[in-house]
């Protein structure tokens, strides 16, 4: 294995200060007032947003492996906006999730026809493909066949990964190590994710090559400034998540029938599609795609088939106010759904949240998060806990 020398460590320094105290004072405000107020602030952080990215790529370029491998870097260039929002909404790190995609799919080289860009076995959002794979078992390497995840496209997989990792009990240790890169990849093995004994070595070479631990200490700066996953892909020159616009495919090469690494992780299920159009929902706040089918189609399972009629490249992104296209036959049972407006409704907060993120998801509008602030009274809104319980305006 190469022994790489590190570049020195990129940073850009967040106005955190600035940040805190423009927050701090909006306690007691209107929603106009405080709108106003945040209006500044915002666009600061934007454009922080973009120092940060291109910072991100500007250590990825300076790697050892840039001047090596230049279609390599390529597809982690292509890839660094997906995996930077992965850690901004889960805290998965962003070296973890470009080195395993780099792994699993050679550079992008081999990714199979179901999307699947991290090589998790069992039933995705799209179904699942019978691929051939090696095992190894016991020192020795089998040729075998299995089922891996199929997603509908690049999105799905990203989010279905940091999932795994993040919220899958297996994987607690793992997360615990997530400031240190190469020990969460021993612990990623530890848990199961491959049988491949030299699992993390593979990993923590690509980390060191191409310069991917200079860019998680950047995303954890993007983190406490509270720019949103959203305003990182504009950063980048993406498309919005919540706009519609899908994630492209990676530039370095073709998809082609691939040999996904050896995993061993638990299996979602779904069921198959309704292309057919069958009337439009509102989105209300405290919604999420699955309580949506749930109601309108009587299955949470079917989120998939709203999120593909309206084109949604993540489906954890929809927005109160926005109206949803439905499959065919949920006309009716939407119109009978209850409105929920004009209640308060409830949200626990999860790892790599912020208040900024849950106004977004849940309110539409980031900037609104002073009103989960005043009605929660909450005396300082960078401080919210895993497991706390939020009141969220109607």
């Amino acid at each position: 294995m190469l022994l790489v020398e590190q570049n020195a460590a990129t940073t850009v320094s967040p106005t955190v200060e600035t940040a805190q105290t423009a927050k701090s004072s909006l306690r007691g405000m209107s929603y106009a007032e405080g709108a106003a107020a945040v209006s500044p602030l915002v666009a600061e952080r934007k454009a922080k947003a973009s120092q940060l990215a291109a910072a991100m790529k500007a250590a990825i370029k300076a790697s050892s492996g840039a001047k090596k491998y230049v279609a390599q870097t390529t597809f982690i260039l292509d890839i660094l906006p997906d995996s930077v929002v992965s850690q901004l909404e889960t805290q998965v790190p962003a070296s973890i999730t470009i080195a395993q995609a780099s792994l699993e799919t050679g550079y992008g080289r081999s990714v199979p026809p179901g999307n699947n860009f991290f090589g998790i076995k069992g039933t995705g959002p799209a179904g699942s493909t019978l691929q051939n794979t090696t095992e190894e078992v016991g020192g020795q390497l089998i040729n075998t066949q299995d089922k891996f995840r199929k997603y509908n496209d690049r999105s799905e997989s990203f989010v279905d990964h940091a999932r795994l990792l993040s919220e899958n009990p297996r994987y607690a240790k793992a997360m615990e190590k997530k400031e240190d890169p190469d020990a969460m990849a021993t612990e990623i093995k530890k848990a199961g994710y491959a049988t491949d004994s030299g699992y993390p070595g593979k990993l923590q070479w690509i980390m060191a090559t191409f310069g991917l631990k200079e860019v998680d200490p950047l995303v954890r700066q993007a983190a406490t400034l509270a720019i949103t996953p959203d305003e990182a892909l504009v950063a980048f020159g993406r498309a919005a998540s919540g706009s519609g616009g899908q994630t492209q495919t990676p530039t370095s090469s073709p998809a082609t029938t691939s040999t996904p690494s050896t995993t061993s992780s638990t299996a979602t299920s779904s069921s198959s599609s309704s292309s057919a159009s069958g009337g439009s929902y509102v989105v209300k706040p405290g919604d999420t795609l699955s309580a949506i089918a749930q109601r309108v189609l009587g299955s949470a399972s079917r989120y998939t088939e709203i999120a593909r009629l309206n084109g949604l490249a993540n489906p954890n992104l929809i927005r109160a106010g926005q109206t949803l296209k439905l499959p065919a036959g949920a006309a009716s049972q939407a119109t009978a759904a209850p409105s929920t407006s004009t209640t308060t409704t409830h949200y626990t907060v999860r790892a790599g949240d912020t208040l900024s993120k849950i106004a977004r998801e849940l309110l539409g509008d980031a900037s609104r998060y002073p009103e989960i602030v005043k009605l929660n009274r909450l005396t300082d809104p960078n401080r919210i806990q895993v497991g706390q319980r939020l009141a969220i305006p109607g």
